[in-house]
């Protein structure tokens, strides 16, 4: 019986382990396909990001890395944005620019 309890209790605290152990925070980032290409006008930028809205009322925001993509856009430009597809849920969503197209 003994022996039991003592199989039972290490089997426990394995499993606690492995599930405390495990690799990467998977609530953190939201992979989403259907956004992965998106258009808006330019709110604001600096030499690493840009934020940008879809333009309607209560529209949405986004921030965008642009480390390493090449663009020429101005605060109040349509652009079409290309991203990696994973947002951070937050206000505004985080994400990463892989492609910028000035489209007006």
């Amino acid at each position: 019986m003994k022996a039991l309890i003592h199989i039972f209790l290490i089997g426990v605290l394995s499993v606690t382990l492995l599930i405390g152990c495990s690799e990467g925070d998977t609530q953190s980032e939201v992979p989403n396909s259907s956004r992965d290409v998106l258009e808006g006008i330019v709110q604001e930028k600096d030499a690493t990001t840009i934020l940008i809205s879809n333009g309607s009322e209560g529209s949405m925001l986004y921030s965008l890395v642009t480390k390493d993509v090449a663009y020429d856009a101005d605060v109040g430009d349509k652009i079409k944005v290309w991203t990696t597809g994973q947002y951070r849920e937050s206000y505004p969503v985080q994400g990463v620019a892989t492609k910028i197209v000035t489209t007006e």
